[in-house]
């Protein structure tokens, strides 16, 4: 939802110009994180690393899922 700010009586959304710099914000973050990614050196993985390394991460998230 859209943050408000109370202006006098009325109430109104956040102004366009504070959202579209939030979101201008985000997107930088996006395509340097894009870039880290394409700069990286590292080889790509092997489907089978992924299937092995996903089958590992979701066994824990079940074992964390069951201790809370």
């Amino acid at each position: 939802m859209w943050p408000v700010q109370r202006i006098g009586i009325g109430m109104t959304t956040k102004p366009f110009r504070a959202v579209r710099d939030e979101d201008a914000k985000r997107l930088d973050l996006v395509r340097a994180r894009i870039r880290r990614s394409l700069d990286d050196p590292r080889p790509a993985l092997s489907l089978d690393e992924v299937e092995r390394n996903l089958t590992v991460l979701f066994a824990a998230a079940r074992t964390e899922r069951g201790r809370a």
